[in-house]
């Protein structure tokens, strides 16, 4: 072996399971030496001398590389070699040529070779080999993600249409107890926390998707006082509550799933180091960063900002960890009491981040911790306007529902019916079809994106075929410019999942009210 490969060999060899493709033994031989010399240890190599053998081959055993002889007949390329694309793609093909035939090389690799080698220029084969393998393991974790988001944007959607039904019950039973304060506090608490379940769902599809966020101007005060109830009954009974809000409105720009999730995530750790009981309290207050940067520590660009302050009488941070408590992952929970998965911080972390604030924690062992948010407070606009409520309305249109969901049907059927609207009901895009042959009266489609056989958005064209002035409204659990689009490009507008009955009936009534 010559001191070059003995530099390149790295300190432990990678295995390598080579199919070599062609009748020449020492070239096969030969192509052995070579990926020893690169570093790998060639734990399986087997020969295939025609394309029967080649596919015996592939069906009982798995390789990481394919060495073909350009010289076998019948062989000339991987057409030829009756690979699937599949195969193609998944074990990479090195065409071994004579000297004179590399500069043909782009012509291989269009009909399916990975690389292309002189035969003279065999050293050139561990390189090939580490690229290839590495390629291989980056398309393997690229099919692995791939999975994992649709495994994550198909539980998001699922939960956005199990909370739109919650929503809607939600605002169906609230109507009918109107007199009754406690039940209607209830209420207001299983509404609070569907919409969390929802923001939970959303952030989990967000890891592997960046999504289209929509932010508005929010008061911090309104929504702390939204959800005190809610955090009182989270709370251990031993753990003591007490938010302080501003004496002004604070203005910031985020989304209400987001910052409602920020304070659970915070108020909840915060807990979990108050074992024997304490005292959680919540502080808002607005604050200025000079043009100094003296004012508060940290990287704080001057300015106004909302800062949110969540304390504890727990048992502190220790400084070594205080520097790690934000890393996904880490906690310090495990061993006291079996609890914590070392995401809520992060997470917490992700979404002021996001929102171009920053997150720090000061604490003493055995004196408790303080959690501090700062978020750029929203100068000149005002928070979230009151919205008026949208009214019974007795000239309202004929809507055709398509959902394939019996339970959302029904609560959003019940909704139109609600406000006015006459509501012809279609389980499938078939029985839509079906009905919009039968009546031409029908003045918008509310349908969802995602359905079996014919999405919505097929759906639309068919039926915008049939009558030409029909409206369309998308209802999709998916969130991102690729949905925006998709309305944009069928002429349709688009209403976000979950929603409430005001929300829908809200968007439906400005759809009517929309001319041609």
């Amino acid at each position: 072996m010559n001191r070059p490969a003995q530099e390149a060999m790295p300190s432990k060899m990678r295995r390598l399971r080579i199919l070599f493709v062609g009748n020449e033994t020492a070239l096969s031989e030969l192509c052995k030496t070579h990926l020893r010399q690169a570093g790998f240890e060639v734990s399986r190599h087997h020969v295939a001398r025609d394309q029967q053998q080649i596919s015996e081959r592939l069906n009982s055993e798995s390789y990481d590389i394919i060495l073909m002889e350009k010289r076998l007949p019948n062989c000339a390329t991987t057409d030829q070699l009756g690979l699937s694309r599949d195969q193609r793609l998944s074990v990479p093909i090195v065409l071994l040529v004579d000297a004179t035939e590399e500069d043909n090389a782009l012509e291989y690799i269009k009909h399916g070779v990975w690389d292309v080698i002189a035969r003279d220029r065999l050293s050139r084969l561990g390189v090939a080999a580490h690229r290839a393998l590495l390629e291989q393991d980056l398309r393997a974790k690229w099919v692995q993600m791939e999975r994992e988001a649709e495994f994550a944007r198909s539980v998001s959607h699922d939960v956005n249409n199990l909370t739109t039904v919650l929503l809607g019950s939600c605002d169906d039973l609230a109507r009918e107890l109107a007199g009754d304060i406690r039940v209607r506090t209830l209420v207001e608490e299983i509404r609070t926390a569907g919409e969390l379940s929802a923001c939970l769902a959303n952030r989990l599809r967000s890891v592997y998707r960046r999504q289209l966020d929509a932010p508005t101007v929010l008061d911090l005060n309104k929504v702390l006082s939204n959800m005190e109830t809610l955090l009182r009954r989270l709370l251990p009974s031993s753990v003591e509550l007490l938010v302080v809000p501003a004496p002004e409105a604070l203005p910031v720009r985020v989304k209400r799933g987001e910052i409602e999730q920020l304070v659970l995530n915070l108020g909840l750790n915060a807990s979990e180091a108050m074992r024997e009981g304490g005292k959680l309290t919540i502080r808002m207050e607005s604050v200025v960063q000079d043009a100094s940067g003296q004012n508060f520590p940290g990287t704080l660009q001057p300015g106004r900002y909302v800062r949110l302050a969540v304390s504890d009488t727990g048992c502190g941070i220790a400084k070594r960890n205080q520097a790690r408590v934000f890393e996904p992952f880490f906690t310090t929970k495990r061993k006291a009491n079996g609890k914590g998965r070392g995401l809520g911080l992060a997470v917490a972390r992700a979404i002021v981040k996001q929102r171009g604030g920053i997150l720090r924690v000061a604490s003493e062992p055995g004196a408790g911790a303080t959690f501090e948010v700062y978020l750029p407070q929203v100068e000149g606009v005002m928070p979230e306007p009151y919205t008026r409520p949208v009214m019974h309305d007795p000239s309202g249109g004929t809507v055709l529902l398509v959902e394939d969901e019996p339970l959302l049907r029904q609560v959003v059927c019940r909704a139109l019916r609600s406000f006015g609207h006459r509501v012809v009901e279609a389980r499938d895009a078939m029985e839509a079809i079906g009905i919009c042959e039968q009546e031409r009266s029908i003045d918008l489609l509310v349908t969802d994106v995602v359905m079996p056989k014919i999405s919505g958005p097929e759906l639309a064209t068919r039926l915008k075929s049939l009558q030409p002035r029909l409206k369309v409204l998308f209802m999709t659990g998916y969130a991102g410019s690729a949905m925006t689009s998709a309305g944009s490009n069928y002429g349709a507008w688009l209403l976000q999942k979950p929603f409430k009955p005001s929300a829908l009936a809200r968007k439906v009534r400005d759809i009517l009210e929309t001319r041609d």
